[in-house]
């Protein structure tokens, strides 16, 4: 089912409502990377439904440029879900290349790296996960809870006494990303179940690969400026057409977003290295991936290394850049 701009599907729509009018709603918060779609798997077998319930509705946030291998494996998560009688909603604000290069218009701005013209290193702010992955999911949980929709598609606000469980997928060594409450609409609670099963990132990894789902993707868009250099690599060897198409968009973001009016004060790079996607030194080995190679290592020069920085995730994106490692700030 998919939600673009319009209404979901309305007997699933008013099915909800109806849900809604007497009891909280179930909803997970789909980003289709490892530990969400561990929670998806996980309800649609019931395996531990005190803790993690058969969802009324998943909801997934379209960017409008995720990796093809995301779609693929949504398409996978629709399968096993409606077997289980969960349906899947796939929303969409729009195609958040199209909004970056737009001349005019409104746009919401991508954490490029930036390079002042005397070498200041910043990063720009980042409103990309909040306009297209967070707004467009609450705007179908209001619509499911009883909100009112105007004839152009807007939800106002949810009825007095409707409200949501909202589950998100975040393990128990990422709980520092971990949200409360208070950083949730006044309608939704927040649920973080992997961290209640104390499961952790590589178990979730272990859990789908024993369930036939261990080429799980990481979810983020194509462009994303928080990519390692191991995604990057990824994308230029694997999938040669989104390696060109993001070398495209950084040469086309070098002075920042058209539509915002006020030039930058310098250059905008989508590698943390500040030099044209195409030129980057993402051959670069993370520490992670040669302890991965090679197990825990005893003594690692790091500054030899670039660090890994964390994927962007629903309501877990990180907001602030990752410390630049010594090779890195030299320019190798």
């Amino acid at each position: 089912m998919t939600d673009t701009f319009g209404l979901p599907d309305r007997n699933l729509l008013l099915r909800l409502r109806d849900i809604a009018a007497t009891r909280q709603l179930h909803i997970l918060a789909l980003g289709a990377g490892t530990q969400s779609t561990t929670i998806a798997h996980l309800a649609a077998t019931g395996a531990v439904p005190d803790v993690i319930p058969r969802f009324d509705v998943m909801i997934f946030a379209d960017t409008g440029w995720e990796s093809r291998l995301v779609y693929d494996h949504l398409t996978r998560i629709e399968a096993f879900a409606a077997e289980a009688g969960i349906p899947l909603v796939k929303t969409s604000r729009g195609n958040i290349r199209e909004d970056a290069l737009r001349p005019t218009g409104h746009y919401f701005s991508m954490p490029l790296h930036t390079l002042s013209p005397t070498g200041h290193r910043g990063i720009m702010k980042r409103g990309c996960t909040r306009g297209y992955k967070i707004e467009p999911l609450e705007r179908v949980e209001r619509a499911f809870l009883g909100a009112p929709i105007d004839a152009n598609g807007n939800v106002g606000k949810v009825p007095a006494g409707r409200g949501c469980v909202k589950y998100l997928g975040i393990s128990e060594d990422e709980s520092r990303r971990a949200l409360d409450d208070e950083a949730m609409p006044r309608y939704s609670e927040v649920c973080h179940p992997l961290i209640e099963l104390h499961a952790t990132r590589q178990s979730c990894k272990t859990y789908l690969a024993n369930n036939k789902l261990g080429d799980c993707p990481e979810s983020s868009c194509v462009p994303c400026p928080f990519h390692g250099n191991r995604r990057w690599r990824e994308m230029r060897d694997q999938r040669p057409a989104e390696w060109q198409a993001a070398c495209a968009f950084d040469e086309s973001i070098r002075h920042g977003h058209p539509a915002a009016g006020t030039p930058l004060n310098g250059t905008a790079y989508l590698h943390r290295a500040r030099v044209p996607l195409s030129e980057a030194p993402i051959d670069v080995i993370t520490p992670k991936e040669r302890r991965e190679q090679q197990g825990e290592l005893n003594l690692v020069d790091l500054a030899t290394f670039e660090e890994d920085p964390p994927g962007c995730g629903l309501y877990a994106c990180r907001t602030t850049e990752i410390p630049q490692a010594a090779a890195l700030e030299a320019g190798a």
